[in-house]
């Protein structure tokens, strides 16, 4: 009896599985289709393994299809699949019933890189069926580092530009150490690495090899409903660059800095009239969680500078002696924090640190109704700032303060206009040919500072009668034709 029922359990299953193969078709016309026929994985830095992409393979057929073979061209070992959950380079006879799909995961890593100029790779996998050759193409640059990890420099060095440097932890510069970076250097940092300078830095870019500091993810980021964008467009990557109470003559020039928690923090030290703590010179530095620029107590001279997309403020100064000229400090980003300002300003009686800041042909705007803050106990002599030829966007209303908006701290001043930026969301902070920012900065100012005669961008502000405020000079229509 028992046999019996055996043997009619497996004439079952025959039978079953017999039946369930004649809808398998061998017909070449019935076709697999894909959510994408290619993936590129952009510039990947070397012996970092990229997020993984993902292939949808779908059967709209009415047919099931066996795939006979799916398989990288290659065995490099650069690009890895994932197929159903299995790994491998190559899989034979995977079943995909008719209104059925399967996953593909991809991913990129190099670990072997053979020269330091960033490498162009492709290959392709290989989808095999019912006498069908399908490809999915996969590229991407790969690009050779040097990995910093945790590092203090304890003896002065320079870095060149042939290849990025990829920095995890902290790059901490020593006392009485100077690192110099020169023209076109890129520095990637991972979470959270931050660099803290007790000696000095050089930054010594150019208008044509301007220096990176920026965040290593180069991947997107998914925002729902088939939105997204790019890491490098989001705060908080990494961590910044923070001065200390010993380093003092640090010039940068030409940098980009972004995406970090903060731009440049300055901590608190005895200022020495002699030597400026920083010099910031035709610099980027933009879309940062906490402030673009922080100062305590610090002497510090920064032009042809945009600070922007501070969330925590775009220039915060407490104590210290500060010049800008031609800056342009453009708050869009706003948090809850305290300094959610374009400029914010503070003295501090209790540690007795006045502050002392001009600003020249200046802009400062954002979206909020005021973007200059003071902050103060009593107007004295600890409390000194000038604005001189500058757009302010600071829009009262209720709350005026007679005593800080007299002549003799603001002259010449814009009220409340907008200065039309060509594109705030991408953070281009060139101004538009009718901005009321035109022509409205006074040119006694290259007497004294003949480095800001040039614009950001390397064009001269003496072509106009008086020149225009911010950064950048505006792209004249002459200009435009050639």
């Amino acid at each position: 009896m028992k046999r019996s029922l055996y043997f009619t359990f497996l004439l079952a299953i025959i039978f079953l599985f017999s039946t369930c193969k004649e809808n398998f078709t061998t017909d070449s016309s019935y076709r697999l289709s894909y959510s994408t026929d290619s993936i590129n994985f952009d510039t990947i830095l070397s012996h970092v393994l990229t997020p993984t992409k993902v292939v949808m393979i779908y059967n709209k057929t009415d047919k099931d299809i066996n795939i006979s073979e799916c398989s990288l061209s290659s065995n490099d070992n650069k690009f890895q699949i994932n197929l159903n959950g299995k790994t491998g380079k190559i899989f034979h006879d995977i079943d995909i019933l008719s209104g059925d799909s399967l996953f593909l995961f991809v991913q990129f890593i190099d670990k072997e890189p053979k020269q330091d100029e960033a490498l162009y790779l492709e290959e392709h996998i290989n989808i095999i069926y019912n006498g069908n050759h399908e490809k999915i193409i996969l590229s991407s640059y790969s690009q050779d580092t040097y990995i910093i990890k945790d590092s203090t420099i304890t003896e002065s060095t320079s870095w060149g530009n042939n290849k990025p440097y990829h920095i995890y932890d902290s790059l901490r510069i020593d006392e009485n150490v100077t690192l110099t970076i020169q023209p076109g250097a890129k520095l990637y940092f991972h979470d959270a690495a931050t660099v803290l300078v007790k000696g000095k830095l050089l930054c010594e870019g150019t208008i044509d090899n301007p220096i990176t500091f920026m965040g290593d993810r180069k991947d997107n980021i998914q925002w729902g409903q088939g939105k997204n964008t790019s890491y490098e467009n989001i705060n908080n990557q990494w961590g910044g660059i923070r001065f200390s109470n010993t380093s003092h003559s640090n010039k940068i020039t030409y940098t980009h800095i972004r995406n970090g928690n903060f731009g440049i923090a300055v901590d608190s030290s005895e200022i020495d009239p002699n030597h400026l703590r920083l010099t910031i010179g035709n610099c980027r530095i933009d879309n940062v969680k906490q402030s673009c620029l922080s100062a305590c107590n610090a002497n510090l001279y920064a032009y042809n500078t945009v600070f922007s997309y501070g969330s925590n403020g775009c220039v915060v100064l407490t104590g210290g002696i500060y010049t800008f000229n031609h800056c342009t400090m453009a708050s869009y980003n706003k948090s809850a924090g305290f300094y959610n300002y374009a400029v914010y300003l503070s003295d501090n009686v209790e540690d007795d640190l006045p502050i002392n800041a001009i600003f020249n042909n200046c802009i400062i705007y954002g979206s909020g109704k005021k973007e200059l803050y003071f902050n103060y106990k009593n107007i004295t002599e600890n409390f000194q700032y000038q604005f001189n030829h500058c757009l302010i966007q600071y829009n009262n209303d209720k709350d005026v303060y007679d005593e800080i908006m007299t002549e003799n701290h603001f002259s010449e001043i814009i009220w409340n206009e907008n200065p039309l930026f060509l594109n705030e969301r991408t953070f281009d902070f060139h101004i538009d040919t009718c901005s009321p920012a035109r022509n409205k900065g006074f040119n006694e100012l290259y007497t004294l500072y003949p480095e800001c005669l040039y614009d950001k961008d390397g064009r001269e502000r003496k072509i106009d009668e008086q020149p225009d405020l911010g950064a950048y000079a505006i792209f004249k229509e002459t200009e435009k034709e050639e």
